[in-house]
């Protein structure tokens, strides 16, 4: 990171309230992880590493997996019209592709029917 990277990192962190952390069963709070992840690596590995699998190496195996248990996203609520107009959108995708494949003259592989 440039050093005015790492100021915007810093007051970001800095503004950011305690209660607000995501806590893990052994006290740790994930956003002081991430915090000091970067300030105690060297500079050229801060360029060449950001896999999933080194990030997660911060953590001890039991706060891994209560990562990884906990950190899936609530399936959106999808309002009623809004779900009826994608059913409909996608019966008439169906229909047109059944409507051009009746008109081909290649026999339809039965293994593309599903689609």
């Amino acid at each position: 990171m440039n050093k005015d990277a790492m100021l915007e990192f810093k007051n970001n962190y800095m503004r950011m309230r305690q209660d607000r952390k995501w806590k893990l069963p052994s006290g740790k709070y994930v956003e002081d992880v991430l915090y000091e992840m970067p300030r105690t690596w060297p500079m050229k590995v801060q360029y060449t590493v950001s896999s999933d699998a080194t990030v997660m190496n911060l953590f001890s195996n039991g706060d891994q997996e209560h990562i990884v248990t906990l950190n899936v996203l609530p399936d959106p609520e999808i309002e009623d019209e809004l779900m009826d107009y994608l059913l409909k959108y996608r019966k008439a995708i169906r229909d047109s592709r059944n409507a051009e494949n009746s008109q081909c003259r290649y026999q339809r592989l039965s293994v593309f029917s599903q689609l």
